[in-house]
């Protein structure tokens, strides 16, 4: 019966910070999001999902080679799209969920319920 104690524990850890996470979350996301390359020679404007909506070049990309563009065009969706999901700093609700200690409690349940139902208890 320990272990179905334990596995009440974890699963009412989960439930708790899952509740938490929801409460401290923004209450929408943003619509879009635009970003500019460092040099300002590449704009880009993603919708709520993320996808590509508008890129601008300034005269500048007209020196850059395919490479340079490129790289500077990922670089700044990537932007643009970072800047669609709010900051978790690292102490908040729902950083916690990323977290292993429901993954490591979870393991040790079963490995321990293992090695007893083999007669190893330790």
């Amino acid at each position: 019966m320990r272990s179905n104690d334990e596995l009440a524990e974890i699963g009412q850890l989960v439930s708790d910070r899952l509740r938490d996470a929801v409460a401290t979350q923004p209450p929408t996301r943003r619509q879009n999001a635009t970003a500019r390359s460092d040099d300002g020679d590449v704009t880009v404007t993603v919708d709520a999902r993320g996808f590509l909506a508008h890129v601008q070049f300034g005269s500048g990309m007209a020196e850059l080679t395919a490479e340079e563009l490129e790289r500077e065009l990922l670089d700044t969706l990537r932007s643009a799209q970072q800047a669609l999901v709010p900051a978790r700093p690292a102490g908040s609700a729902a950083a916690a969920l990323h977290d292993d200690t429901v993954a490591r409690r979870l393991r040790e349940v079963f490995e321990r319920r293992m090695r007893e139902a083999k007669g190893d208890e330790a």
